[in-house]
């Protein structure tokens, strides 16, 4: 009886779109930096072709181009995220590196067993976690070591991450949330019906917001509630790929068509 009262009295937020930037090409996750600019990563095509066309641009907060080529040579980058002053960025079977503050490109990283990266979320300052979307696995990457840091049969297509003190949530796009133990690695499943699963991101008010790649955008309370759908784009199609939340705006790229949108979150109203 509680877990559905819960649902019934969980609020929910409204968000509304404040600004669209056109001109990417199959633009997969948004990073934010400290000084409010944003790393957007560009596939530009197949997200498995090693074709070296990827790459990564930069976005003031409002919605400007400060750099569409900030770093290139990359394959098909996805994920980013920023581990002491260094960007690491998912390349399929690698973290391609770059200095955050001049874009200079660093040795990557090369994970042989990998096969499909995803995303990537600091864990401790000093070193990312990566998810490889085409098997149950994720990787834990530092400068001097590279180890598998969960792996599982039970799960597939693990995709974006969210660090916790004490767990790791990951969506995935088999439609479901888990959460992870930092300690012991058991997994368990917190929520379900999210779609393909891509992006995940915490709320400073509480609960999490969460997308599926083929264009809907929820909200999840957490616990044993039910995400809530926000947004679907699908009919026309706008994917809502993988998100990044800052302060009261999300940001989320749209592989189709080839754009980044802010999103305003505004005050929740009851659900």
């Amino acid at each position: 009886m509680i877990p559905l009262l819960l649902l019934c009295l969980q609020i929910v937020p409204e968000i509304e779109p404040a600004w669209t930037l056109e001109g990417f090409d199959a633009p997969e996750s948004a990073l934010v930096l400290d000084d409010g600019s944003l790393l957007v990563s560009n596939v530009t095509g197949d997200g498995g072709a090693r074709d070296g066309t990827g790459y990564i641009s930069r976005v003031s907060p409002d919605g400007e181009w400060l750099d569409r080529s900030w770093a290139t040579g990359l394959d098909a980058p996805k994920g980013l995220a920023v581990a002491n002053g260094i960007l690491h960025v998912a390349d399929i079977d690698r973290v391609a590196r770059f200095d955050v503050d001049s874009g200079e490109a660093l040795p990557p990283i090369r994970i042989g067993r990998a096969q499909f990266l995803n995303d990537v979320a600091s864990l401790d300052g000093e070193s990312v976690l990566v998810t490889d979307s085409a098997a149950g696995r994720i990787f834990k990457v530092s400068a001097h070591r590279t180890e598998i840091w969960f792996e599982s049969d039970a799960v597939s297509g693990l995709n974006g991450l969210w660090v916790e003190p004490g767990r790791v949530l990951v969506i995935a796009m088999d439609g479901h949330v888990y959460a992870i133990d930092r300690e012991t690695r058991a997994l368990t499943t917190l929520a379900s019906g999210v779609g393909r699963g891509d992006g995940i991101a915490g709320l400073t008010g509480g609960g999490y917001l969460l997308s599926a790649w083929p264009g809907q955008i929820f909200y999840w309370a957490g616990g044993e509630t039910s995400p809530v759908e926000l947004h679907d784009s699908r009919a026309i199609p706008v994917y809502q790929n993988d998100l990044s939340v800052s302060g009261d705006r999300l940001y989320v790229p749209n592989w189709e068509p080839g754009s980044l949108t802010a999103w305003s979150i505004g005050e929740s109203t009851g659900n």
